[in-house]
């Protein structure tokens, strides 16, 4: 059985890099809206060292940014990140909603994303608020088949597990 995740960025190959950028709640329409226009407009325009880059995006649950780039005909270079960071940026400034927050972490809980600071985070689990089965989101991914495999995990097999 194909899992959700599994279903994003079939025509890319698993060795894809990804970045996630996960926003700090769930947009409003008008900020998915304003969110999308900005990635339709740059992704196909997106290049490295003046080579097209091969790459797509998703916005998934209203939550997260998830950007793919299959580096067979042309890799993702400083600069390019650089770019791609940038648009995410204005994504923030337009929106009000920060994306680029790495202390964040994003668990599911009764099918809706929490997002906590990690401290926040390490508490609730210490104290079983966030249990072993939570799911919760690797944004560190940098691979397509870790996204599909791994991006979504209950707390005892991720990460985290440590602070059970």
């Amino acid at each position: 059985m194909i899992t959700k995740t599994q279903s994003y960025f079939l025509d890319y190959p698993a060795e894809a890099k990804v970045w996630i950028f996960m926003a700090e709640r769930s947009l409003t329409q008008v900020e998915s809206d304003v969110a999308n226009s900005y990635l339709t407009q740059f992704v196909p325009q997106w290049k490295a060292h003046g080579d097209a880059l091969k790459a797509g995006y998703e916005l998934i649950d209203n939550q997260f940014i998830v950007v793919a780039v299959d580096e067979t005909p042309a890799a993702a270079s400083g600069c390019s990140i650089d770019s791609m960071t940038r648009i995410i940026k204005e994504i923030e400034q337009k929106t009000g909603v920060t994306f680029t927050d790495r202390m964040l972490i994003g668990y599911r809980e009764n099918e809706t994303i929490q997002t906590e600071k990690l401290p926040n985070f390490k508490a609730k689990v210490k104290s079983g608020e966030i249990g072993p089965e939570t799911i919760i989101y690797n944004n560190s991914v940098t691979r397509l088949n870790d996204f599909w495999d791994s991006w979504e995990q209950p707390l005892q097999n991720s990460w985290a597990k440590n602070w059970i």
